[in-house]
């Protein structure tokens, strides 16, 4: 398969032709089963990578009205209140309003000055170097920006200049790798089924998937289990191949419906799941995995 694709490389030197070609492979790759050296998961983020071309800073920003922010005269205990109810590591800092960031406070910095005793001022411990871009920049473009500058996180603004949202350095990867959690997102609570109605079921998305078929019955294919999948966010993204919008739909082989109730920082956080009334249901109207984040 990889002389086949550097073929395709050399007979087409124009960079979409080439890419085109490389999907091509890689679907029908897939229809056939063929064992080939790339493995699943590398193809997975082959066409992740792929995906980003046609996504600009708009697409994956974390709204306004979700923004942790704080105010450049805030109190230390209202600064304190805000890092142990979000747990961020970073706090973008505006003045007079979300509108006019002009900072962004690292808590490692707080840290140290409360370590050291130090009077804390928040103008002195935010780093004022903030990077602005407009929602229609590209993905991958904004990648590369970022890491070249060192910035973990930038302020999206909107066409009259405003604060249209935030995205991190993580969101970013998370489109081509998937979601990565952190040693805080275990210690949150555990994630959990209720029930909604006979057929319906309401779940947290780091529900275990063997926890899910308890409630409502088998209904993983061969293609899943041999995929070795283990929670509920983690089947749905197997079948879109992608992140899904809030509100999506997503049928699965089986007929199950999956239905993203909630997304969080670019990863889906909640789901409706909708089957069959043939499907035996258990006595259990609540079900508890691991940890979400």
């Amino acid at each position: 398969m990889l002389n086949k694709i550097k073929a395709f490389f050399e007979k087409h030197p124009e960079e979409e032709e080439a890419i085109e070609t490389l999907e091509e492979i890689m679907d029908k790759r897939e229809e056939r089963g063929d064992e080939v050296l790339v493995a699943d998961d590398e193809v997975l983020l082959m066409k992740n990578l792929f995906h980003l071309r046609d996504i600009r800073a708009a697409d994956v920003l974390i709204p306004r009205t979700e923004i942790t922010a704080i105010s450049l005269t805030a109190k230390l205990e209202d600064l304190k209140k805000i890092i142990l109810r979000d747990k961020f590591t970073r706090i973008p800092v505006y003045e007079k309003s979300l509108d006019n960031i002009v900072g962004v406070l690292h808590t490692k910095d707080l840290l140290c000055a409360l370590l050291q005793k130090k009077n804390i001022e928040i103008s002195e411990l935010m780093h004022k170097n903030v990077l602005f871009v407009p929602g229609s920049v590209h993905v991958l473009d904004l990648l590369r920006d970022m890491q070249s500058k060192s910035m973990q996180l930038c302020v999206v603004v909107d066409e009259f200049g405003g604060t249209a949202g935030l995205i991190t350095l993580e969101d970013l990867l998370e489109e081509i790798v998937g979601e990565i959690e952190d040693e805080h997102d275990a210690l949150d609570t555990p994630p959990a089924i209720k029930r909604v109605s006979p057929t319906v079921v309401e779940a947290d998305a780091q529900v275990k998937l063997t926890n899910l078929e308890k409630c409502i019955g088998h209904f993983l294919t061969e293609k899943d289990k041999e995929a070795d999948l283990d929670t509920v966010g983690g089947l749905v993204f197997f079948t879109t191949g992608r992140l899904p919008a809030r509100g999506e739909i997503i049928t699965h082989a089986s007929g199950v419906k999956f239905q993203v109730l909630e997304l969080a920082s670019r990863r889906i956080k909640r789901l409706r799941i909708s089957y069959s009334p043939a499907k035996k249901v258990p006595d259990t109207t609540s079900t508890k995995g691991k940890k979400h984040s």
